[in-house]
């Protein structure tokens, strides 16, 4: 039975719903007046033991990792490492990177990731194309 150490982040009631909800459990919807609702200020620190959820965790601290890591790892695929928001570096435009990746990043250059889908090869003058 795995077990999680996660940091507690502000969230609203709306917010936790919908967490449980990707995770795979079963939440009843709350009211829309009540969905803004501060359920937990942050800060604090819960254990988490039981079955393996269904969501992603973060490679770093094992919270729920929503966010994945967009480095090309080549065929079209990317790394796709499960990242929180705390660990993952924000590159724009729904692009994100892990720290290993995001230190390859500078050398590699801004056209790196945003490889998909791969431009077609042109084809040479007098080649038909197939």
């Amino acid at each position: 039975m795995p077990c999680y150490v996660v940091k507690t982040k502000r969230k609203t009631l709306g917010q936790l719903v919908d967490e449980c909800k990707a995770a795979g459990l079963d939440m009843e919807e709350p009211k829309p007046h009540e969905r803004d609702r501060v359920v937990d200020e942050g800060g604090g620190v819960v254990f988490m033991c039981g079955r393996e959820s269904k969501a992603p965790h973060c490679y770093e601290c094992q919270d729920f990792g929503d966010l994945l890591c967009d480095w090309p790892a080549g065929k079209g695929k990317t790394c796709d490492l499960p990242m929180c928001e705390d660990h993952a570096h924000d590159l724009g435009g729904d692009k994100h990177l892990c720290e290993v990746h995001f230190r390859m990043f500078p050398a590699a250059g801004a056209a790196k990731v945003n490889v998909w889908p791969p431009a077609k090869a042109s084809a040479k003058k007098g080649e038909k194309k197939r």
